[in-house]
């Protein structure tokens, strides 16, 4: 909407609100928490970021009289000032959850960050995510220069990771019984998983009033997270993706009447599996969770897209088809068993052969080693949550967004999950041609 007058800008004001997403600060909680000059200004021409540097999430402007809440955030970066001396800083770093390419590098630079920036000679990582925290066999693993050297030239995280999510209070004991006072939670999965369990470490953590930083660096491939641009590793993923894709078509194409279903990750969201519909240009048809379907419409399109080329090709999300199976005890079930078989029924009521081919490239896009722009977002997002930890935030998360860097609350993450957008999914529709 285009500002013609002094008038219409008035109008703007009349309808914007703003909200300011401040994360916990220790002194919340800690009454005797002490203060020290950034070891960084030491340096010189450091440039130190104020508590009351804020930037607005959501640029577009609300063209109606509804009122609008625009969403303010902290930037992020070094403080002039910091509650913790180097010296007694002990940090623990932890990957949770599904593997994300990047994992490495948020490890490598936290590292270097801590170490180079701060002069820590504590850090710890925690082996196989929040389960290692609780078992004595599973031994720390020293983070410093020399162990983290090449690891972003890996995938996978060198700690190991675990799905497992055991009870904050016995996680919490782990951590003041180990004397941590700063943790890092490298981790994504904001309905029932790393950034869940985070927030409610962080609550008991601040319930016992420890003098303890807890940062999430949040990373999921599926990139659902609210209010987070983009997860690091996505785009790595989803080039990965596409190129098993492409090698998926060459087989599905050699194939007489292949129906090649791929699954890929996306249990709440459509994000990964629209956007490797996009990049790869390959597919039949795509299925995710927010946009519901009919069964019978779907597979009739699928038959004729096989009678007219001679195979077709299916991409469906972890979540998707979710009204068509029944919930197990996770409260989900994978659709592409049940998909399968509806397949194969819908072609032999027309006596016609289907030569089912399925795929899982869940697991090519979780492992590969992350591109530059991953190793980069990656290595930015570990250096801030660095930085937060020592000025005295806790329970937040470091996120790009508009292409800046912000700590966010995690009560403002977790439980919740942003969706495919109307009008993206509208561009994978008119690439497909699919309308059931």
């Amino acid at each position: 909407m285009a500002l013609n007058s002094q008038t219409d800008k008035c109008d703007l004001e009349k309808t914007v609100r703003y909200k300011k997403l401040y994360p916990p600060h220790l002194s919340e909680w800690c009454s005797s928490l002490g203060t020290y000059p950034n070891v960084l200004s030491k340096s010189g021409g450091h440039p130190f970021v104020s508590n009351d540097d804020y930037f607005i999430g959501d640029v577009s402007f609300p063209n109606s009289d509804t009122l609008k809440i625009r969403e303010l955030y902290l930037r992020a970066g070094p403080r002039e000032t910091c509650v913790f001396h180097p010296q007694n800083v002990k940090a623990a770093v932890v990957t949770c959850g599904g593997l994300a390419p990047g994992m490495n590098s948020a490890i490598a630079q936290l590292t270097n960050t801590l170490v180079g920036s701060y002069g820590l000679k504590q850090i710890l990582g925690v082996r196989y995510g929040f389960r290692g925290f609780l078992e004595p066999s599973l031994s720390l693993f020293p983070l410093n220069p020399d162990t983290v050297n090449d690891i972003s030239l890996k995938g996978g995280s060198i700690l190991g990771s675990s799905r497992e999510v055991p009870r904050a209070e016995a996680i919490v004991d782990a951590i003041s019984d180990n004397g941590f006072n700063q943790v890092y939670i490298i981790g994504g999965g904001p309905i029932d998983g790393t950034l869940k369990a985070s927030q409610q470490i962080f609550e008991e953590v601040k319930r016992r009033k420890m003098k303890c930083a807890v940062a999430v660096i949040p990373k999921t491939i599926d990139n659902d997270i609210m209010r987070i641009q983009r997860s690091f590793g996505f785009e790595t993923s989803i080039e990965a993706a596409a190129q098993a894709l492409r090698s998926i078509h060459c087989e599905a194409s050699c194939s007489y009447h292949a129906v090649a279903v791929i699954q890929v990750p996306g249990r709440n969201s459509g994000f990964f599996a629209v956007e490797t519909a996009l990049a790869s240009r390959l597919v039949d048809a795509c299925l995710i969770p927010e946009f519901s379907f009919k069964l019978n419409s779907f597979l009739n399109h699928i038959y004729e897209r096989v009678k007219a080329k001679g195979f077709a090709m299916i991409l469906v999300a972890d979540g998707a088809g979710h009204e068509y199976v029944t919930a197990n005890g996770k409260g989900y079930a994978n659709f592409c068993p049940v998909l399968m078989d509806e397949i194969r029924k819908y072609f032999d009521e027309r006596m016609a052969e289907a030569n089912i081919l399925f795929h899982d490239v869940s697991f090519i896009a979780r492992t590969v080693p992350s591109n530059a722009a991953d190793n980069l977002h990656a290595s930015i997002l570990g250096s801030y949550a660095a930085h937060g930890c020592f000025a005295g935030f806790s329970g937040f998360a470091t996120s790009m967004i508009n292409d800046m860097v912000a700590y966010i609350p995690l009560s403002e993450l977790a439980g919740r999950t942003k969706t495919v957008p109307p009008q993206m999914w509208s561009e994978v529709v008119s690439m497909t041609g699919q309308d059931f």
